[in-house]
């Protein structure tokens, strides 16, 4: 969602939220989650299912905004309707990935946004 609404926001394209946007996700920076996975390649003792989070919920609606600043972009919030089935809430606890793959997250959110809009301003794909 980060990817798709920072192109669109610098294309001057409209990104769509759908629903209300008051749903939340547990937004984590891609580079945080790629050492978390070079971590899983190496420990290959761990197994099973680890969650890779921030544990710290965002509605779309205020990612939508901060997005927003940071692009400079000039579109308007628009909904469309919920996707049927959407999750309402998503945050994630990564406890075991600390535990397990001495793993959290570096990236604070904000920087995370920042970065991928500078990503997508230099015209990457």
């Amino acid at each position: 969602m980060v990817a798709i609404f920072a192109r669109r926001m610098l294309e001057g394209s409209q990104p769509v939220i759908n629903g209300d946007g008051e749903q939340t996700r547990d937004f984590v920076f891609v580079g945080d989650v790629a050492e978390a996975v070079l971590r899983a390649i190496e420990r290959r003792e761990v197994t099973g299912a680890l969650n890779i989070g921030t544990g710290v919920e965002m509605s779309i609606n205020e990612l939508f905004r901060r997005l927003l600043a940071l692009t400079g972009a000039r579109v308007a919030e628009r909904h469309d309707p919920a996707k049927p089935g959407e999750q309402r809430r998503s945050v994630l606890d990564a406890s075991a990935a600390k535990r397990h793959l001495g793993w959290s997250p570096q990236v604070p959110l904000d920087e995370g946004l920042a970065l991928t809009a500078e990503f997508f301003r230099r015209g990457r794909p």
